[in-house]
């Protein structure tokens, strides 16, 4: 249980370091630089620790799963990234984009319910609920 919360960690630092070096490095300099070296360090895990799986991968592959991660790729990875580092070197206020940022979990939960059929229950309704009116509170008071 203590993972999440390094992933957390790591994704809230990560942020004001990009910010720091920006006025250093260009956003999309920065982009190339970090992409290329999470795609090595990606390959590099996979063939060493988990090359059954790139076995398995290609053996299912089709056109489809082929287009999903075409999808992927330049939705979630490019321009979800270009917009994000712009936003970033553009942007004055870091901590209003990052909050506004945490609200992508409620498309991941309509997307669940009606693309996987989940349900919520009570008890996380209510926990998403609050975090929602907290988010409001925040950029209530900072705007």
């Amino acid at each position: 249980m203590i993972l999440p919360f390094f992933i957390i960690l790591i994704e809230g630092i990560i942020p004001v370091i990009i910010k720091l070096h920006l006025s250093i490095i260009p956003y999309n300099f920065s982009l190339l630089i970090s992409q290329f070296l999470g795609l090595l360090f990606i390959t590099t895990y996979v063939l060493f620790f988990k090359p059954n799986e790139i076995k398995e991968g290609f053996a299912n592959m089709d056109i489809k799963i082929l287009f999903i991660f075409l999808l992927i790729a330049f939705f979630g990875t490019f321009l979800a990234k270009i917009l994000y580092l712009k936003t970033i070197n553009d942007n004055n206020n870091i901590n209003i984009f990052i909050i506004l940022m945490s609200l992508y979990p409620i498309i991941t939960i309509i997307a669940s319910y009606f693309l996987l059929k989940e349900q919520l229950n009570y008890y996380q309704f209510v926990g998403y609920f609050l975090v929602i009116i907290g988010i409001c509170f925040l950029l209530y008071k900072t705007s």
